[in-house]
């Protein structure tokens, strides 16, 4: 439900998204998808056309409880940047371990960042 809330509003109505080459996700088995982090609704893209997505996002997020409590039923999982984060990482490695198909969003850049072109 949250996800087809998420496509509607943000996808459909408020930026009117065209997802190219999206059915080559079907194809593919337990992947890490690296995402260059342009926007900060990126995320949103990503998971409104992704079924079973985990994302790693930086802690800061969860700290305004509401919102961290629907980040987690998302799937989104904290990660403390410039800290020795062991339990993020064993928890990214866990997201496989879950079942076939699944899917880890990280945006190795860590924060958003300006086109290069």
């Amino acid at each position: 439900m949250l996800r087809g809330l998420i496509k509607l509003i943000f996808c459909k109505i408020l930026f009117r998204v065209k997802y190219v080459n999206s059915n080559l996700e079907n194809n593919m088995e337990s992947c890490v998808v690296c995402s260059n982090h342009l926007s900060a609704s990126d995320p949103f893209f990503l998971y409104a056309d992704s079924k079973n997505l985990a994302i790693m996002a930086k802690a800061e997020l969860f700290k305004f409880k509401p919102f961290g409590f629907i980040l987690k039923k998302a799937g989104v999982f904290p990660i403390h940047r410039g800290e020795k984060d062991a339990k993020s990482i064993i928890h990214a490695v866990n997201v496989f371990k879950k079942g076939k198909n699944r899917k880890l969003l990280i945006f190795p850049e860590g924060t958003r960042v300006k086109n290069r072109n």
